[in-house]
């Protein structure tokens, strides 16, 4: 019998399990607005993203260990038990747009973990011919990328005293910061779409900046 091994249209980095629609759908959105609270999670985000990036034989910069931080605060929050312990996050450039968490090293730090680390099911977008006149297709049905934390990342935290029972010991949300849509996967409208938009009202946001959490660590 033919297996997927088997196939040639199979390979490591195209293969994608298939998962219940059902958790997919309960995923909750990746805030990326949590930092280190204690001094050990603050010391543990830092060994690890540096064992990490060891392995190719770089060096983080801070904007790497801060996008790194956010993203393990936001992964091990969930609760495994809950439809899988989803979370999601649009990968588009302009979610990323005066966050908290920059759109590069967000993308350098979540390609590394994708893994060892972290569980992913890439976003999709569908998309249908538009009724205007130009033609111009629209999308039809859209998902954003689901993630999830591995076994090995919560075993890793859990043994050195860092787990969801006792989050809130070691990591802190900043609740001012506007958190991102609840759509699964926002919609980037062109420029000949702007102009149709400008006679309605727009809803403009204080975007905070982050508390730099490692500054004075020497890092």
């Amino acid at each position: 019998m033919k297996t997927l091994s088997d196939s040639s249209t199979y390979s490591p980095d195209t293969y994608q399990p298939l998962h219940p629609s059902r958790e997919l759908a309960a995923a909750k959105a990746a805030l990326l607005t949590a930092s280190p609270y204690s001094e050990l999670a603050m010391a543990e985000c830092a060994s690890l993203l540096g064992k990490l990036f060891h392995q190719s034989g770089g060096k983080f910069t801070n904007k790497q260990l801060n996008a790194f931080a956010a993203l393990v605060a936001d992964l091990l929050e969930r609760d495994p038990d809950d439809e899988g312990g989803w979370l999601f996050r649009s990968m588009d450039p302009a979610s990323f747009t005066k966050g908290t968490v920059g759109y590069r090293p967000f993308t350098t730090v979540y390609t590394a973990m994708a893994g060892m680390m972290v569980e992913q099911v890439r976003g999709n977008r569908v998309w249908q011919p538009g009724t205007t006149k130009a033609g111009a297709r629209v999308p039809h049905w859209q998902r954003a990328t689901r993630f999830r934390a591995t076994p090995w990342l919560r075993k890793w935290f859990s043994e050195r005293g860092i787990s969801r029972q006792n989050w809130a010991d070691h990591f802190k949300r900043d609740y001012s910061v506007p958190t991102v849509s609840k759509a699964t996967c926002p919609v980037v409208l062109r420029s000949g779409n702007l102009a149709r938009c400008r006679t309605k009202p727009i809803r403009l946001h204080c975007w905070l900046k982050p508390r730099r959490w490692w500054r004075g660590r020497g890092l």
